[in-house]
């Protein structure tokens, strides 16, 4: 069952159910105050006669031209002694005399039904002036008006329930129209999207803002990120062939060469190998860079902790001058900057920025922090070749290299400021670099304070 069809049927038995049970409690209402208002009618009467007509004469026979004056249509009056005889009585209703009645000390209202009609009987004592009770004045009323009425009311009812149904159909169907059309606008977009490849979005109204509106809005998100992930995709593919092309042409190269000249020539031999090496081992670094460049592209799932940024910055600088035996100053006005980030995520930042420093320069390397009440700053500073203005604005695409100074004797791939970036980027921080070309290049890192 489609979700239109559901939607009508759950408003439509939904609808049916309270009419069902408003129906029960306007006609039950109905009937309990008719009935008490024709009580009220009969008990008024049968007081009128008993304060109009003394005893003595209701107790004596042959009093009918008495009590016609207090007879209403389709009723009957009796007078009954102490020992339930009928003393009198008067009727214009052939099924309220079927109505057998005794002798009662107390006034009493009753509804009995006779052939299939309703029938209203007052008892009242009838007393001397001094209080004996010498009989019972009985009024007998068949509820014709009560009846008719409750016919009507039934009609009423029915008709109005129809109506209310078909009102409630119509409306179902309106409203699931009114619903589903962005769902519908969603499949079709999906659709063609699938059958075209071609990412589209809904178009929304800017002055709807409701749940149908937000789902069409976080579609249109998705849509985008899985647009930007496609693109990621296909650039990544893109230059993985196309750094991966110039190594493995080396290799397959120098593979020929041992082939033809390798087992004669010992320098030969020793070049090759060498630089199938050398040429391996950087393709090797490159591959583990772009699977960790796409990596932090796509998950943000990250291991918050507070730690010391310039302790962590210490024992990275301490790293990279063992290994080159290089001069690194780590530089903060504090002792100890505590910030809240992915400690191993920042210590892979800064191993990038202080390796990217070390290979473009032979002077001193600074490392600088300091930790305003927003955020926290951190910047690399190298004295070397530097980077020409026009190039500044491309320098954290993958695989850019300034000629002169990203060449393949640095051994460096393009990737390590574009992982950098991705790093800043998913703690929410900005980056950003200054160099001028043949002094130096400062990369600047602002990192928001979290808590």
């Amino acid at each position: 069952m489609t979700i239109r069809k559901k939607i009508i049927w759950i408003t439509t038995v939904w609808l049916i159910s309270i009419l069902i049970c408003i129906n029960f409690i306007i006609y039950y209402l109905f009937i309990h105050i008719a009935t008490d208002n024709e009580r009220e009618m009969i008990k008024s009467r049968v007081d009128n006669i008993i304060e109009s007509v003394s005893a003595s004469v209701l107790m004596n026979k042959n009093q009918v031209h008495v009590l016609s004056g207090f007879l209403p249509d389709n009723s009957m009056l009796q007078v009954i002694n102490r020992q339930s005889q009928v003393v009198d009585q008067i009727s214009n209703d052939a099924d309220a005399v079927l109505i057998r009645n005794t002798f009662s000390t107390q006034a009493i209202t009753t509804v009995t039904t006779v052939n299939n009609h309703k029938i209203l009987v007052m008892k009242k004592p009838i007393a001397f002036p001094d209080g004996t009770i010498v009989g019972t004045l009985v009024m007998a009323e068949k509820l014709v008006s009560l009846q008719g009425n409750i016919q009507l009311l039934i009609e009423l009812l029915v008709f109005s329930s129809i109506g209310a149904v078909l009102l409630c159909i119509m409306g179902g169907i309106f409203l699931s129209k009114a619903i589903l059309r962005p769902i519908t606008g969603l499949i079709h977009t999906m659709e063609e999207v699938e059958r075209s490849m071609a990412f589209r979005k809904i178009p929304i109204s800017s002055g709807h803002k409701d749940e149908l509106a937000q789902l069409g809005a976080t579609f249109n998100r998705m849509m985008e990120r899985i647009k930007q992930s496609f693109a990621r995709q296909q650039q990544f593919v893109s230059d993985a062939s196309h750094e991966l092309k110039t190594p493995l042409t080396i290799i397959e190269s120098y593979t020929n060469l041992l082939k033809r000249w390798g087992r004669q020539d010992q320098n030969v031999q020793e070049e090759a190998i060498q630089t199938i090496h050398e040429e391996s081992v950087r393709m090797k670094q490159m591959i583990h860079q772009m699977l960790t460049l796409a990596a932090s592209e796509t998950t943000c799932t990250f291991t918050y902790q507070s730690f010391d940024l310039v302790e962590l910055a210490r024992d990275s600088a301490q790293l990279f001058e063992t290994m080159n035996s290089r001069t690194i100053q780590v530089k903060s006005p504090a002792k100890s900057i505590k910030i809240w980030a992915d400690r191993e995520k920042i210590k892979q930042l800064l191993l990038i920025l202080i390796d990217n420093a070390v290979k473009y320069s032979e002077k001193i390397v600074e490392i600088y922090m300091d930790q305003q009440p927003a955020y926290t700053t951190l910047s690399v500073t190298d004295y070397g070749i530097g980077i020409p203005e026009k190039e500044i604005p491309f320098i954290f695409e993958r695989f850019y290299r300034v000629d002169k100074a990203r060449h393949r004797k640095t051994g460096g791939t393009g990737l390590g400021l574009s992982i950098a970036k991705a790093i800043v980027m998913q703690h929410q921080g900005t980056i950003a670099i200054k160099s001028i070309e043949g002094k130096g290049s400062k990369i600047m890192v602002k990192i928001p304070n979290k808590t």
